[in-house]
């Protein structure tokens, strides 16, 4: 009796103990799991200071650029306030207005070298130039400063084609002019003269200044001077040509591209007496 009851009460001590050991098991993942959890916790919370500081770092370094911006874009704004055209007005004298000699219309090639023909009255002298009214049936009209460069301006009689001293003219005097092709836009604009023809007589038909396109053509019609321009011009048979300040003996056959010369022309535009300038 006292056997089966020692053997009933060992069996439940066993029963007991394995149930315990069963209940520690179930309980040690779920405890792990939690460790797990704290640990992830604590890992993300150490983290999130690194990310804002990072996040702050950066907000910051946009700030300071904006403000640099700000600050260069302010500081040029102020500098062209204190300079209000300074450059820019520099710049527009030095900007050159095309003649209309250089503009060519559709299907045309430009005449960058056709001299610009202007007439009028003179103003006054100052020195190597000129300023003129010049008459509404010019390219233009209005007042105009003409610089006569020693190198490149010739200024002659009408009448002789010999060189006239610009100290001679008075105001009020008649000109004509030929220009080259650029003119400032100042104002007065100012330009430089290819030739100034003075000292015309009353009802004379002045001189025309010329540059050849090409050498002499044989045409039809006579000989043709091939000029920069909207006119060519045929040749009187006794054409009568001189050099210009020189005892050279030149001829047609020494015209070519380039050379430039003073043409008296009669009442059919045909060109009479020529007078070549050296090269």
């Amino acid at each position: 009796m006292w056997g089966i009851v020692a053997v009933l009460i060992g069996a439940m001590l066993l029963a007991g103990g394995c149930g315990q050991k069963a209940a520690e098991k179930e309980t040690s993942p779920a405890q792990t799991s939690a460790a797990e959890t704290e640990a992830v916790q604590t890992g993300a919370a150490e983290t999130a200071p690194a990310q804002t500081d990072a996040a702050e770092t950066e907000a910051a370094e946009e700030s300071t650029a904006a403000a640099d911006g700000a600050e260069t874009g302010k500081e040029a704004v102020e500098t062209e306030a204190e300079t209000p055209g300074g450059d820019a007005a520099t710049a527009q004298d030095d900007i050159a207005d095309i003649s209309p000699a250089e503009t060519a219309q559709p299907g045309e090639e430009a005449d960058v070298q056709a001299p610009v023909h202007v007439q009028g009255e003179i103003v006054r002298v100052e020195g190597d130039s000129l300023t003129v009214n010049r008459a509404p049936d010019s390219a233009d009209f209005g007042e105009l400063i003409i610089h006569a460069a020693s190198e490149q301006t010739v200024v002659v009689d009408a009448v002789t084609g010999l060189p006239a001293e610009l100290s001679d003219l008075k105001e009020g005097e008649s000109f004509e002019a030929y220009l080259g092709p650029a003119m400032t836009m100042s104002l007065p604009p100012q330009t430089t003269a290819y030739a100034v023809i003075v000292n015309i007589p009353e009802d004379f038909k002045a001189p025309v200044f010329v540059i050849a396109a090409d050498a002499i053509l044989d045409t039809d019609n006579g000989k043709l001077l091939d000029a920069y321009g909207e006119q060519d011009y045929l040749l009187a048979d006794d054409v009568e040509v001189q050099p210009y300040l020189t005892r050279n003996i030149v001829t047609l056959d020494d015209i070519r591209e380039g050379s430039r010369c003073l043409a008296w022309t009669d009442e059919y535009d045909r060109i009479t007496k020529l007078v070549l300038f050296a090269d």
